[in-house]
């Protein structure tokens, strides 16, 4: 029921939902943090989106105003997270460590955030220096769907893709 009732609101927006698997996932990886089926589309924009944006804007304002397929991270947490030297570190080793991989699940993705950290020594505990850095990369946000969901439904070159667009506007020096 709940995919029937919030699937037109995706349609509405433009989104689409010809692959009803996808859209169920996307469906549920959302739902709880909308009120309303209007708010749907917002929340789901990070699985439809193209290309990763840096800007100063207000990510809010940008995403209401935007019908681009593009992720502005303009939220100042999530430049904030980006900035920080080990980010750069957890971004550029990840990239490196999805590019050799055939494809890109659950279990690939937690062995890779595994070696990452063994490899770098930034500690789990550290929530914010190993995994913050990957979130923000793949949808421009700190806060949102959980990044298994987010893995499984992007896709591994559509996951490289953001990565090598956040290294490329983000750290190129």
């Amino acid at each position: 029921r709940l995919f029937s009732f919030l699937t037109p609101f995706l349609q509405k927006a433009g989104y689409n939902v010809s692959d009803r698997e996808k859209t169920r996932k996307i469906i549920l990886a959302v739902y709880k943090n909308i009120s309303r089926g209007e708010e749907l589309p917002e929340k789901a924009a990070i699985f439809y989106r193209d290309t990763i944006e840096i800007s100063n804007a207000n990510a809010r304002a940008v995403l209401a105003k935007s019908t681009s397929r593009t992720i502005e991270i303009s939220n100042a947490n999530a430049r904030a997270v980006l900035a920080k030297s080990t980010s750069r570190t957890v971004v550029q080793t990840f990239l490196a460590k999805i590019k050799p991989q055939e494809s890109l699940d659950l279990n690939s993705f937690s062995a890779i955030m595994k070696e990452i950290q063994n490899e770098t020594g930034i500690k789990k505990q550290k929530k914010q220096d190993l995994w913050m850095p990957v979130r923000v990369a793949l949808t421009g946000y700190t806060h949102g769907p959980e990044l298994p969901i987010v893995i499984e439904v992007l896709g591994k070159e559509k996951i490289q893709n953001f990565v090598e667009q956040v290294i490329s506007k983000f750290y190129s020096d």
